[in-house]
């Protein structure tokens, strides 16, 4: 789970730049966070009946560009980096960045309408 070579680098915090087995460790599990996060909203947004469907919607849009973001990265791993799929990665990342913006704006809106009813 953790590599030998994550900690080589003297002084230690240079690792975190220069040690590439503990860049691709921090980035895999910054991806697991990221895919939790997203579940976990998309799952409190299914779950609310007071938000709209333009935010269902996005929901299902921040879910799926994550797991394609993260099948994307895999395979750019597995097929040792070919700069298009690395390129199509970066790319993904602005996929999934927009999509959570679109997300928040819909949420917001939904709570702007619910503050009014009140």
């Amino acid at each position: 789970w953790i590599p030998a070579e994550i900690l080589v680098i003297k002084p230690w915090w240079m690792n975190f730049i220069h040690n590439m087995a503990a860049v691709q460790f921090n980035h895999r599990w910054l991806a697991m966070a990221v895919a939790a996060f997203a579940l976990a909203l998309w799952w409190r947004v299914y779950a609310d009946d007071a938000v709209g469907a333009r935010a269902r919607r996005w929901s299902h849009a921040l879910v799926g560009a994550v797991a394609l973001q993260i099948s994307i990265g895999i395979a750019t791993l597995l097929l040792r980096v070919p700069v298009p799929l690395a390129a199509l990665h970066q790319s993904g990342a602005l996929v999934v960045f927009t999509c959570a913006i679109a997300l928040l704006h819909a949420l917001h809106g939904a709570h702007y309408r619910r503050r009014q009813k009140m």
